[in-house]
């Protein structure tokens, strides 16, 4: 019962971080076209300002911050599970076809496909704002896995989860180059392209968090730690050789797009085979405890009627009276034994003893409410656990109880095809006290009432003198 405790906590401890998550995803979306669209009003002085530290001429340039909108467009209508339309689409192709062009002589100086340049024009001539410097590489291939992972989303989440790992690769290079002081593609993002780049391609993963190995980074579990453990180390390391070799005296300065793109690759393999080690050791881990719980179900289970036995019962019964003692939740004991059961086994044989018990068992399981337990307590006795809100309820739930079982049919012996009498069974109820130090208090007061069902003829119901108090307290 503890471990299904510590499972039922962790699983909603994972629904909280879901949670989270989804809301910082929700954020981003809704926040970050407005950004996109501001990168394309900001005054010049502010502009200027921002992307100083890039180096001379780093700017967004206005077909640039288009490229933005329209991907944090299609990102939003993902996020909110909302079809994009055919427009979308066509401004997106349009824009891909642009990006190609552009990443095809990406290599030229302050170059831009012709219809790039019509939009600055058209951007500065609308705004009174204008816009220099061209559109990296880097750039330029990012917002084309963005917009892919999109479009794809809604065709094949794995392709657009690979498109948006590609993002994240790209964008990583150009971070690293940032830190390490390397002049990588010819040149650094603006800051402005860096600060809508940034939440676009973080918001593409949250995107795909309902993909397994993304919820189990979630679970609060060793092996989820050991993931993001790993995917720290797998950024650390290299980011720190890479700024080693750049200190180091050496004869080649460290500019290249391949130094660039050997420290990316190389993190994000570390970052990746990390995760797949630790998810392995979660999937492991997972159908370890899945097979412990099957153990554990099939040791609390009686074979014979399909309900609990007595080792469940007494579980449940721990479980129920700390309930009790820690929230004051209310809860009836029911011992129920079933009427002349030996004499049935003697006259039509223990097949036909059988039969009823599992009849009694099906039945039984039939008539419990919500949150009711119900298990053979031994032999022919069995146990039922109801919470109650009223003390006026405990009569019409031992009564139900009774009725259940008196639908069992009765057997018929092989031997001489006569039929047994009606199954019938005598309860004895009682309830949880303040004052009872365990369980067993209120199992030896049930007890004590079964015996007096017995005795008063059978085939009825008795109740604990607490319970006689209760109900007239309650009237």
């Amino acid at each position: 019962m503890d471990g299904q405790i510590r499972q039922a906590v962790t699983r909603r401890d994972q629904r909280n971080r879901l949670r989270l998550f989804h809301r910082i995803r929700l954020l981003l979306a809704i926040a970050v076209p407005g950004w996109c669209l501001a990168t394309i009003i900001l005054p010049r002085g502010l502009r200027d300002g921002m992307n100083a530290s890039m180096g001379p001429g780093a700017d967004t340039t206005a077909f640039t911050s288009l490229c933005l909108l329209v991907v944090a467009v299609g990102l939003l209508s993902v996020t909110l599970r909302r079809p994009l339309g055919n427009l979308w689409f066509g401004v997106a192709v349009a824009l891909t076809v642009c990006l190609s062009e552009s990443l095809l002589i990406f290599g030229t100086p302050d170059y831009l496909p012709v219809i790039a340049n019509h939009i600055n024009d058209m951007v500065a001539r609308l705004t009174g704002v204008s816009t220099q410097g061209r559109m990296g590489a880097d750039t330029g291939v990012v917002l084309m896995a963005l917009l892919l992972s999109a479009f794809l989303y809604r065709v094949e989440k794995r392709w657009s989860f690979l498109a948006a790992l590609v993002a994240n690769v790209i964008l990583s290079n150009s971070f690293i180059g940032m830190a390490i002081g390397a002049v990588t593609y010819g040149g650094h993002m603006a800051l402005t392209t860096v600060l809508a780049l940034a939440p676009l391609a973080v918001l593409s993963l949250l995107n795909h968090l309902e993909i397994s190995w993304m919820r189990s980074l979630l679970r609060n579990s060793r092996a989820s730690t050991m993931a993001w453990l790993g995917i720290v180390l797998g950024w650390v390391v290299p980011w720190m050789a890479a700024l080693t070799v750049v200190l180091w005296p050496t004869d080649r300065p460290f500019s290249s797009t391949l130094d660039a793109l050997i420290i990316s690759i190389l993190s994000w393999s570390m970052v990746l085979a990390f995760v797949r080690g630790a998810l392995k050791s979660d999937q492991a881990e997972r159908a370890l405890q899945r097979e412990i719980l099957v153990m554990s179900r099939k040791m609390a289970t009686d074979n014979l009627t399909g309900l609990l036995n007595r080792h469940g019962m007494v579980e449940q019964l721990n479980e129920r009276f700390a309930a009790f003692r820690r929230r004051g939740r209310n809860c009836m004991v029911v011992l129920m034994d079933l009427d002349r059961f030996k004499a049935l086994n003697d006259t039509f044989g223990h097949d036909a003893g059988d039969c009823v018990l599992e009849g009694v068992g099906h039945m039984l399981k039939e008539s419990l409410r919500l949150g009711d337990k119900a298990g053979r307590w031994g032999g022919e006795e069995f146990m039922v656990l109801c919470e109650f809100d009223a003390p006026t309820e405990l009569d019409q739930a031992a009564d139900r109880l009774r009725a259940a079982v008196a639908q069992v049919p009765p057997p018929v012996s092989v031997k001489t095809g006569a039929l047994s009498p009606p199954v019938t069974a005598s309860c004895g109820f009682s309830v949880f006290l303040a004052e009872d130090e365990s369980w067993l208090a209120a199992i030896n007061r049930a007890d004590a009432a079964l015996g007096r069902a017995k005795g008063a003829g059978r085939n009825c119901a008795a109740k604990g003198l607490e319970v006689v108090h209760l109900i007239q307290n309650a009237a």
